[in-house]
């Protein structure tokens, strides 16, 4: 229902479809794809581009470790141009203040990204 009604508010992308918890290809790829209306039997013309990882993924999990952060964000990026993929990341604006401190982790995450 969700896509349909971007869809009918003039959307043409969704890049949300990730898991709260954890990084992962929530639909067990790296690619744009178009959803399926099941209602209609057949494509909406959004298309839906996966959430690979935000930020409280690696920060507010018990098992991550500050100094791990680069090695983690490194294996999933790896994964995503080992296949050419496409993916989108969230990093929110407020966790880039001193009061959470997760700016340097955003940092790092562009200059992966530059390099590429």
């Amino acid at each position: 229902d969700t896509w349909r009604a971007q869809q009918e508010a003039g959307l043409s992308l969704d890049a949300t479809l990730g898991f709260n918890d954890r990084p992962a290809f929530r639909n067990g790829a790296a690619i744009r794809f178009q959803p399926w209306d099941h209602r209609r039997g057949e494509p909406l013309r959004l298309q839906a581009m996966p959430l690979l990882f935000m930020d409280s993924h690696f920060y507010d999990r018990p098992t991550s470790r500050p100094e791990d952060l680069g090695q983690a964000m490194a294996q999933w990026l790896g994964e995503v141009r080992e296949v050419g993929g496409e993916v989108s990341l969230l990093w929110h604006q407020r966790v880039l203040s001193p009061d959470y401190g997760w700016g340097e982790g955003f940092r790092l995450l562009l200059k992966m990204l530059s390099s590429a």
